[in-house]
């Protein structure tokens, strides 16, 4: 069924966070290998941890002689 008139924001807010939990949750159970947000949809928490991943990555230094 299909409607013409446009859904409103609070309603396209709520659908892109539960679509995003899902994912969140199908990567978590192994059913999906990645998930690709864009940076400013990424939820707060999975920020900071990208943030502490890229922290705590040894960096690679050249090898001195």
């Amino acid at each position: 069924m299909t409607h013409s008139r446009e859904r409103a924001k609070p309603t396209t807010d709520q659908i892109t966070r539960v679509l995003r939990m899902l994912l969140e949750w199908a990567q978590g159970q192994g059913h999906v290998a990645a998930v690709a947000f864009p940076q400013d949809a990424m939820p707060k928490r999975r920020r900071r941890q990208q943030a502490q991943r890229q922290e705590t990555t040894p960096q690679e230094t050249p090898p001195t002689s």
